[in-house]
């Protein structure tokens, strides 16, 4: 079977950018077609129609994070929103810690900055170690009694450096820290286990590995945040909402769990639909398929750059939809992406890295232009 025929890729065009933009399904498209020409005929939409969709895509996310409560599911418009509900309800004091990993991404940085800032709680950025320590190692070593929060990836996002959450569970529930986790680089790609890892909350925007669309992320928000304050009041977290005659009845009841976190128009009826499409296609895929195909190609792009001057990180284990080959430290990288873009070569520069984002599209063709362009540079 060709995976490639059901995105919309060119056959010339060699995509390693999942994870800076995930490519969507030709299913998912039509699907978000069809409910864009149903506002055309807005009376054919009924009251429960702003629930269904949205309880649906709950249930069938809730399968793929082996989730067993969907309540506990929230929908947001970004992970930037997803964290800053998380960090305006967590209580800190001017000696708590706060930490997170060296060049997070900035969503998942900016409100813990805000929080100390109004606390006086401390950031700590725990780096990559440099002396065969693997990142996981340092984490565990640097969480002590002061710990409030770590709130991290379960894969970094610029080289995909792998961090083995179970074992850091374990040290925050040792020192009572909370753990938070942006799986947006991960999540739909590689497997994860909310009753296996039991972080306090999981924010995952739907643009990259869940396939879809921009606008769109979901926030697992765990039992310590039941209840909570939101950072945005709108009448569907409400108590019977489902009742549109009632709707001047106001309410001060909040539905359970999660649902007090959701966005206003979280009904968002195309964002959902093709969600919930891609979705569809994920769990029938599943995990392990994405990443036993992505370790063929990693295996055979790492055999085929003997003699070149890249390198990878042989210390700290990566996914395989998602690992980084580090850069020559001569390189003329303006060169290098222009030589990237002459043979419709997608990828990301991350640093020193060149980020590589495989999904089952990519195939033998793509790795051969790659190592094309990678092997003259010895």
């Amino acid at each position: 079977m060709s995976y490639r025929s059901l995105f919309n890729l060119p056959a010339d065009c060699h995509y390693f950018n999942n994870a800076y933009m995930g490519p969507q399904l030709k299913a998912s498209t039509e699907v978000g077609i069809a409910l864009l020409r149903e506002k055309e005929r807005p009376y054919t939409i009924s009251p429960i129609d702003f629930f269904t969709g949205v309880e649906q895509l709950k249930s069938t996310y809730a399968q793929l994070i082996e989730l067993d409560e969907a309540d506990r599911i929230a929908l947001a418009p970004s992970a930037s929103y997803g964290f800053a509900n998380i960090a305006q309800n967590i209580d800190f004091e001017s000696e708590d810690e706060i930490l997170l990993t060296a060049e997070q991404f900035p969503s998942n940085v900016y409100c813990w900055q805000k929080q100390a800032r109004k606390t006086g709680a401390t950031i700590t950025f725990v780096a990559k170690p440099n002396s065969g320590q693997t990142w996981t190692s340092a984490i565990l070593d640097r969480i002590n009694d002061r710990t409030k929060v770590v709130s991290m990836g379960q894969v970094h996002w610029a080289d995909g450096s792998w961090f083995d959450l179970k074992a850091i569970r374990t040290r925050c529930d040792e020192v009572g820290a909370y753990l938070l986790i942006d799986g947006t680089q991960s999540v739909g790609a590689l497997p994860f286990s909310i009753k296996a890892i039991q972080p306090d909350a999981l924010v995952v925007s739907s643009y990259k590995w869940l396939l879809g669309t921009y606008g769109l992320c979901l926030t697992y928000m765990g039992p310590k945040f039941d209840q909570g304050q939101a950072i945005e009041e709108s009448w569907l977290n409400r108590h019977n909402s489902e009742d549109f005659t009632g709707l001047v009845n106001y309410e001060d009841r909040y539905k359970p769990m999660a649902n007090r976190y959701i966005m206003g128009q979280s009904s968002s009826f195309i964002y959902v639909g093709v969600l919930q499409s891609a979705l569809e296609q994920l769990l029938q895929w599943g995990t392990e398929k994405i990443q036993s195909h992505g370790k063929q190609l990693k295996d055979q792009i790492k055999s085929g750059l003997a003699g070149t001057e890249f390198s990878w990180d042989e210390v700290n284990p990566t996914g395989n939809h998602l690992w980084a080959l580090k850069l020559p430290e001569k390189l003329d990288v303006a060169a290098f992406k222009s030589d990237l873009s002459a043979n419709n070569i997608y990828l990301s520069i991350r640093g020193k890295y060149a980020r590589i984002a495989c999904h089952l599209y990519n195939d033998d063709q793509d790795v051969d232009k790659l190592l094309e362009v990678l092997s003259k540079y010895k």
